[in-house]
């Protein structure tokens, strides 16, 4: 939807954004998956997030990846 504004002597347009109800506060990720964070083992800082189905995998996901505070490759562990 578009709204022209009259500001004197030139017409400005301007958009207006609608948001669907109830889309306030509703995380994406629904159902059995979650949105999970990795923190670094070596230094303890939270760098990526990531989703994980919950039902079909109970323990805790470990992965090697880039540690930009280490500057290495790095297991990352979920946290809680």
């Amino acid at each position: 939807m578009n709204h022209v504004i009259d500001t004197g002597n030139k017409p400005v347009l301007h958009s207006v954004l609608t948001i669907a109800p109830g889309w306030e506060g509703e995380s994406v990720a629904k159902g059995p998956t979650g949105i999970i964070t990795l923190a670094c083992q070596d230094c303890k800082q939270r760098n990526y997030t990531t989703t994980k189905n919950k039902k079909a995998h109970s323990g805790r996901l470990e992965l090697k990846k880039y540690c930009k505070f280490c500057r290495t490759h790095t297991v990352h562990r979920e946290t809680r």
